[in-house]
Formats: C-alpha cells, structure tokens, sequence
C-alpha cells in the first residue's frame, strides 16, 4: 500500500462483464444474479470495486455490460447511495465483445459531452469474482498506469471438473 494517497484525477474505467450464464456451474440463475448473504454477487463485486476506488482515491466510471432485457439489479450500489459513476451497456455473445461494446460506448459518452473526462485506461473485472483485494487491484493499477500496453495475462481463477 502507498505510503501517501493522492488522489487520481484521470478518469478509469471500470469493465464488468456481466452478460454470461456460467454454463459450467449449471443452476436456473447466472451466478453474478445469485444472492449471498443478502446481496447479489454483482453487487458484492461493485462494492469492492467501489471500495477500492473510494480507499486510493480514484476518479472511476463503472460500466456494467448486462444481456440485453436484463435489469441491473437493485442491490447494485444502493445501500451505499453511490450510483453516479454507474453506466450499463448490452453485452455481447462472448465476454471479449461485452468489453468492447463497454469499450465503444464508454469513448461514445465522454467523446460527445467532455473528452478531458475520458478514461485513460480501462480495467476489466469479471462480476461474479467479489472476493479480489482492493490492495491487489491497486497493486495491479500502480504496477501497469505507466506502462505502454498495460495489461498481464491472469491464470488466477478456478474451473470444475468432472473427473468421471
């Protein structure tokens, strides 16, 4: 963590793709819809999204890509009144086209009202993973902000098996 926190006026958008099902996991309800421990998984998500922007003193956009016909859930951010940085776009067939319509119309908005508050970089968590530390996702943004492609690879997730 740094010792002094500045805070970072350059605008970062945050992706969360949100359109999936997760097939593999089965179930009537795409897992970031699921409710544990009173709130959705999505909301869980946005809140430590939320979290880590308010703790380091980030200027975020939050862009949800969801299925088209399906509402944001009520849970997203109300009980800490903060929606103003939310936006919502339709997601695509597959995550890579959900970051890219995200993509596309993030640079729509701010191209067309103000193009000193277009985000610089854009970040993309998946939002059925809440359980991220905000320390690595800081660790993550200090260590890639002054890189000139900014991005890793992550294996850092888990599949099921079946071993039948």
């Amino acid at each position: 963590m740094p010792n002094a926190i500045t805070r970072n006026t350059t605008p970062i958008a945050v992706i969360i793709p949100a359109a999936g099902f997760g097939k593999r996991m089965g179930g009537d309800i795409a897992k970031q819809f699921i409710t544990v421990g009173g709130k959705t998984i999505l909301a869980h998500t946005v809140d430590k999204i939320q979290a880590w922007a308010k703790h380091y003193q980030h200027n975020i956009i939050i862009m949800i890509a969801i299925s088209d016909g399906v509402e944001l859930p009520t849970d997203v951010c109300t009980d800490k009144g903060n929606t103003d940085n939310i936006m919502t776009c339709i997601g695509g067939k597959e995550r890579a086209d959900s970051v890219a319509n995200a993509l596309s119309v993030i640079t729509e908005q701010f191209t067309d009202s103000n193009t000193n508050n277009l985000p610089k970089w854009a970040m993309v968590h998946d939002a059925a993973r809440p359980l991220v530390d905000i320390d690595d996702i800081e660790k993550l943004y200090q260590a890639l902000k002054d890189d000139d492609i900014g991005g890793i690879h992550s294996d850092n997730h888990y599949k099921a098996t079946d071993n039948t």
